[in-house]
């Protein structure tokens, strides 16, 4: 399973009771924050989902690290279970390319000083580049496009080998 703390909160879930419940089953973690404009959580757990967007337009993407997500909370949880497998981040928005960039490597370096906090200096495991033949996989673009700009170094590290598919 994928386990994504924004995603738990656009459900008005608690990402952290959830986090607790789904450990066993994660194998991957997608990094991404969100912040609320205009109202609270409870407010957010009232509104229906906004058909354009599927979640309420209070909901806004922002920067790793400043948003309602408690990375020293959900790093700490995954640290104490073993975690070793995958984090992605999804970020990279802005008005314009260059802004985009800049927030995407101010989310890298949050994650890279939260990750060596819990995991040590060489983040879950000490990583390698993404291999080439993952780049059909979902998300693993990000993976890709974050190690050539060297903003992601051991963030990412590469999956378990799978079983193939054609033997």
């Amino acid at each position: 399973a994928q386990y994504d703390p924004s995603n738990a909160v656009v459900a008005g879930e608690d990402p952290y009771a959830l986090l607790e419940r789904v450990m066993p089953r994660v194998a991957t973690m997608q990094a991404s924050d969100r912040y609320l404009e205009g109202g609270t959580i409870e407010d957010l757990r009232r509104f229906a989902a906004d058909p354009l967007y599927g979640y309420a337009k209070i909901v806004k993407h922002g920067v790793i690290g400043q948003g309602l997500n408690d990375y020293d909370r959900i790093f700490s949880t995954m640290a104490k279970a073993g975690y070793s497998g995958w984090v992605s981040i999804e970020d990279g928005e802005g008005p314009t390319i260059e802004a985009g960039f800049a927030n995407l490597k101010e989310s890298v370096k949050f994650l890279r000083e939260k990750m060596a906090k819990h995991f040590g200096p060489n983040g879950p495991e000490k990583s390698q580049p993404p291999n080439p033949k993952y780049a059909e996989c979902v998300g693993c673009w990000v993976l890709a496009i974050c190690w050539w700009l060297r903003v992601g170094g051991w963030l990412f590290r590469r999956p378990p080998a799978r079983p193939s598919l054609t033997a």
